[in-house]
């Protein structure tokens, strides 16, 4: 454990401090020394001694020494202070080890807050990517701070408006990576804050509120305090559900919606709101050589706050806010970087809510797998809406709608060496039209002919019938679907 000289003078609260800061404090201190002559160099040294010997300035009081910085307690008795910043050291580290033992014994994250209580008397809290509490200080319940904190303790959220507020001010914070500070508005108190990040994602908050003067102390204790979370979050976060967006995410995508409900809290952080009109695009590199999804996908989601986009399998998922970039914005600040990486897509429709994202999925990976792979080309569903709805209907229906004939075509051509099921299938693509049909098989029209007869003979098929024709060449397009 490392301290520093503002955690030295609090220890010294009851004497007549004096403190002298020529450079930042640091929380660099990992021993003391008595000083004996030579040189105070060591950031890592607290040097002690008397002033008049350290400085010849004729004061008797104890000088704290660490950098360039100075604290002077008002007393004579160098041991005195030497023995209870030593005291103090061992105190502190036989009590991080407790932390670190209560971590790996399964604790809660509110008995990680509470171990805190006497060196931060201020309300702390952590939470998660969607601004849910996750845990708060025990020592300040209902009753203790403002309408609003006793609000979060309830329900575990503060109110809808609030937190609008706050993110329209302050979506920018969500990219710090150190300790930052944050105003009054829209909350009662200001707050010191340190942003969790997992795998370079920015996961949730902890908040430290300022209802009371900020001391430098009280900065150094809460970065004690968010190592102790971080180690906490890290070892715990699956078990408790403290997910990863892009895990949350990819569920949706894949028809999981049991996170839904946090995916949507998460995105309110970032300005987005339920009823906003947003698209999927899915995006494939045209090079497997030149690809660089999990590059590409972060670019994307630093490049707006109104996209969001993940590597997901061998694509690139991105979520695009259309209330907040409309299409053409995209089209001209967007596409011209994806057609430069050799990337092209494919586009879904509108939609409004997040529980329909596999549908959406599903639309443009359609669109995505039927459109021309050239770098810099989006493919929108409504231009491949036929194969999307056999997609959906062999994705989402067990039954075989398939026409029966397909597949004992498939078998007599592979026992017999014929190719009825292609020829069957070009004469339909074709409209019946044998002479187009012929052309396009490189037959003799009367060969064509010939051949159709002996199909509907074989299978006993009426392709006089619009509604036999109809289903086989729906059975074809389901054929392709299953692969």
């Amino acid at each position: 454990m490392k301290f520093s000289l503002w955690m030295i003078q609090e220890l010294f609260r009851d004497y007549q401090t004096e403190i002298r800061i020529r450079e930042e404090e640091k929380r660099t201190i990992e021993n003391i020394r008595l000083f004996y002559g030579g040189r105070m160099s060591d950031e890592r040294i607290l040097y002690i001694e008397s002033s008049n010997v350290l400085f010849r300035d004729g004061d008797n009081a104890v000088a704290c020494v660490h950098g360039k910085n100075v604290l002077w307690i008002k007393t004579s008795v160098v041991n005195v202070v030497f023995n209870k910043v030593l005291e103090f050291f061992e105190e502190r580290q036989t009590w991080e080890q407790k932390i670190n033992r209560m971590i790996t014994s399964n604790c809660l994250l509110k008995d990680v807050l509470n171990e805190f209580r006497t060196e931060i008397p201020l309300p702390l809290m952590v939470l998660d990517n969607g601004q849910m509490l996750l845990a708060t200080s025990e020592n300040y319940g209902i009753g203790t701070i403002d309408e609003e904190w006793d609000t979060g303790l309830r329900t575990g959220r503060f109110q809808v408006q609030t937190l609008n507020a706050y993110n329209a001010l302050y979506q920018a914070k969500i990219e710090e990576t150190g300790f930052y500070e944050v105003p009054s508005n829209p909350f009662p108190y200001s707050s010191y804050n340190r942003n969790i990040f997992i795998e370079n994602e920015f996961v949730g908050f902890i908040t430290m509120i300022l209802v009371k003067e900020m001391k430098e102390v009280y900065k150094d204790w809460f970065e004690i305090a968010c190592n102790a979370i971080m180690d906490w979050i890290t070892l715990y976060m699956q078990q408790n559900e403290i997910l990863l967006r892009q895990e949350i995410f990819s569920e949706l995508l894949e028809g999981d919606n049991s996170h839904s409900a946090q995916f949507a809290n998460t995105m309110d952080t970032y300005g987005w709101f339920m009823e906003d009109q947003k698209r999927l695009f899915v995006l494939h590199c045209i090079s497997s050589v030149l690809n660089m999804n999990q590059h590409i996908s972060k670019v994307l989601s630093r490049e707006s706050s109104a996209i969001y986009a993940i590597k997901y399998q061998n694509d690139i998922v991105a979520m695009v806010n259309e209330s907040l970039m409309p299409e053409n914005q995209f089209t001209e600040e967007i596409v011209p970087l994806l057609r430069k990486s050799g990337y092209y897509g494919g586009i879904s429709d509108q939609f409004t809510d997040i529980r329909n994202l596999y549908q959406h999925y599903l639309q443009a990976k359609v669109a995505l797998d039927h459109g021309e792979a050239q770098a810099g080309r989006f493919h929108h569903i409504k231009d491949h809406m036929v194969p999307y709805i056999f997609q959906v209907i062999t994705s989402e229906n067990e039954l075989d709608m398939r026409h029966p004939s397909l597949e004992a075509m498939k078998q007599y051509d592979s026992l017999n060496g014929s190719d009825y099921y292609k020829i069957l299938k070009v004469y339909l693509e074709c409209g019946c039209s044998q002479t187009q049909a012929a052309e396009k098989l490189f037959l003799h029209r009367n060969t064509l002919i010939r051949k159709i007869e002996k199909v509907q003979e074989l299978f006993h098929i009426n392709l006089n019938s619009y509604e036999i024709r109809l289903h086989l060449m729906m059975s074809y397009e389901m054929d392709a679907v299953s692969g």
